[in-house]
């Protein structure tokens, strides 16, 4: 008798690592689907910082007052403008390529993703059965 109780184990700790492991798989897949999302709000972020660059830019070629570069000399001005040049060409290639990752993130989900996630679902619940 106590062979036979030492030999049992409890199935419930099956049970529950086997649900965490189904709410991790879904987080993973939810989180997935949310950075798709979030590349939105970060290209309207690079949008904004192009306008506050190209602004700060024409501020600096028709000699008005700016704090940042209240102290500076004209040499240091026109550097300052080339970096602002710099992050501006930079930025609008972001917006681009928040575009085209957005697109490959909705086909590899709409594609692979979630197919083989249903998939797999579906041999382990039989499985189980």
């Amino acid at each position: 008798m106590d062979k036979l109780a030492e030999e049992l184990k409890n199935p419930f700790k099956h049970v529950r690592n086997w649900i965490k492991g189904e709410i991790f798989n879904l987080n993973s897949l939810v989180q997935a689907i949310g950075e798709k999302e979030s590349c939105e709000s970060r290209k309207q972020n690079s949008i904004k910082r192009i306008a506050a660059d190209r602004d700060t830019n024409n501020k600096l070629s028709e000699g008005k007052f700016t704090l940042k570069t209240m102290f500076k000399s004209k040499n240091d001005k026109a550097k300052t403008q080339a970096i602002l040049l710099a992050r501006i060409a930079q930025s609008e290639r972001d917006v681009e390529n928040w575009d085209k990752i957005k697109r490959f993130l909705i086909v590899y989900l709409a594609e692979v993703a979630i197919p083989d996630f249903k998939a797999s679902r579906q041999q382990k619940y039989i499985k189980a059965m």
